[in-house]
C-alpha cells in the first residue's frame, strides 16, 4: 500500500514539476504576440482582440477589442470580422452603427461563419440597417446547404 502512494506522490509532483516548466510569463507571451501583430500576423491580432476582451493576464479593454479585431478582419480572418460585427451591433467598444454590423457580419457569412450567417439573417428578418426580406435568408439557407 505505501508503495501504491509513493508511486501516485511522485507521477504527482512529476507531473507539477512539468506544468512548471513554462518559464515564459504572460507578459513575455503578450509581448510576444504583440510583436508578431505588428510583424502583419493576423492570427496574432485576432488574439490579442480575444485577450483584451476577455481580459486573460491584462484589463479589458473594448476600445483595443475593436482595433485589433478591425485589423484581423480587414486582413480577411473570418472570427475577427463576426466579432467585429458584434461590436458593431451593440456598440460595444465603438459607436453602435447598424449597417456597420451587417457589413462586418456579411464578410464573416461569406467566409461560412455560421454565427455571422444568423445575424445576418436576424437582420434581414427585422429589418436592421438592411432591407426586411425573408427571401434573403432563405437564399442563404439554400446556398449553404449545397
Amino acid at each position: 500500500m505505501k508503495s501504491i502512494v509513493s508511486i501516485f506522490l511522485t507521477v504527482i509532483l512529476v507531473l507539477g514539476l512539468a506544468a512548471c516548466g513554462d518559464n515564459e510569463t504572460r507578459e513575455n507571451k503578450f509581448a510576444n504576440l504583440e510583436k508578431k501583430a505588428a510583424g502583419g500576423d493576423v492570427s496574432a491580432w485576432y488574439k490579442l482582440g480575444l485577450l483584451h476582451e476577455q481580459g486573460c493576464g491584462i484589463a479589458q479593454d473594448k476600445f483595443q477589442v475593436a482595433l485589433c479585431y478591425r485589423q484581423a478582419a480587414e486582413k480577411g480572418q473570418v472570427q475577427a470580422q463576426y466579432r467585429l460585427g458584434f461590436l458593431y451591433y451593440h456598440g460595444h467598444g465603438v459607436p453602435r452603427d447598424l449597417k456597420q454590423a451587417a457589413f462586418w457580419y456579411k464578410k464573416a457569412a461569406d467566409q461560412g461563419s455560421p454565427e455571422a450567417k444568423a445575424a445576418l439573417d436576424n437582420m434581414y428578418l427585422s429589418g436592421e440597417a438592411v432591407p426586411k426580406d425573408g427571401s434573403k435568408v432563405v437564399h442563404r439557407q439554400r446556398k449553404t446547404s449545397r
